[in-house]
């Protein structure tokens, strides 16, 4: 079944080029924006949350550190796969995302990038639940929103 499904959208692409830049740039939108929501519904959660478990104020404050130092090599992450995988690539000419295969590396950067910018969301969604204060969780927030909004799917 998933060889015919290859097989048909292989086919498509051969009739009209465009084919694969319009599935992927649907797909890609949709994904991108599913990560948008699920930093909101952190904060959601985290506000619900605040004040349920508390921790003592100092292993807060060595995990705020913890926290801060994962969150930054996230970032990091996010946006140095996103440039060595992907901008820097079509810079260069060696990835064509108007291509199947150029499109599904393009497709499997962006997500992981995505991800790891996550990550950050998720940190913050935490440090709000052990720390009982929603605020502490919002500079987290406000980071994955920022670094999302840094990573939106290319135009065409």
């Amino acid at each position: 079944m998933t060889r015919l499904r290859i097989d048909l959208i292989e086919q498509a692409i051969s009739v009209d080029p465009h084919f694969a830049r319009c599935i992927m740039g649907k797909n890609l939108w949709l994904i991108w924006i599913a990560f948008i929501v699920a930093v909101f519904m952190y904060l959601v959660v985290g506000f619900s949350l605040q004040g349920m478990v508390l921790l003592q104020p100092d292993l807060i404050q060595i995990l705020g550190m913890v926290f801060f130092a994962l969150s930054l090599i996230c970032a990091a992450g996010a946006l140095l796969l996103r440039w060595k995988g992907i901008h820097e690539p079509i810079q260069m000419k060696t990835l064509d995302p108007q291509t199947i295969e150029g499109s599904q590396k393009y497709l499997m950067f962006s997500i992981l990038a995505w991800a790891l910018t996550e990550t950050i969301a998720i940190i913050g969604l935490v440090m709000m639940i052990i720390s009982g204060n929603f605020y502490t969780g919002l500079p987290y927030s406000a980071a994955s929103l920022i670094l999302l909004a840094l990573q939106m799917p290319i135009s065409e």
